[in-house]
């Protein structure tokens, strides 16, 4: 019984991180401290999830991002974002 049960905690611990991971994975392709282009596949990650990564980046400047323009080709979008104060 205590051994299901040890198995069932690590199931549901597992499902628990790969549920973490829905924002899908999102690429850096340029990054300074005036902005970052971002680039990610559209059916894996919002423009919600890309502007959360572009935020942190444009934070440690003590900005906040800022969505220049966004261009979707096929199935990926890229972004750019502005580090604004």
């Amino acid at each position: 019984m205590a051994r299901t049960m040890m198995w069932s905690g690590l199931a549901l611990t597992a499902l628990v991180a790969l549920g973490g991971c829905s924002s899908g994975r999102i690429w850096l392709d340029h990054q300074s401290t005036d902005g970052a282009t971002l680039h990610w596949y559209t059916r894996e990650a919002t423009i919600g999830d890309a502007q959360a990564r572009a935020a942190t980046h444009c934070s440690q400047f003590g900005k906040r991002a800022q969505l220049l323009d966004e261009f979707e080709d096929e199935d990926v979008t890229t972004a750019h974002f502005g580090c604004q104060a």
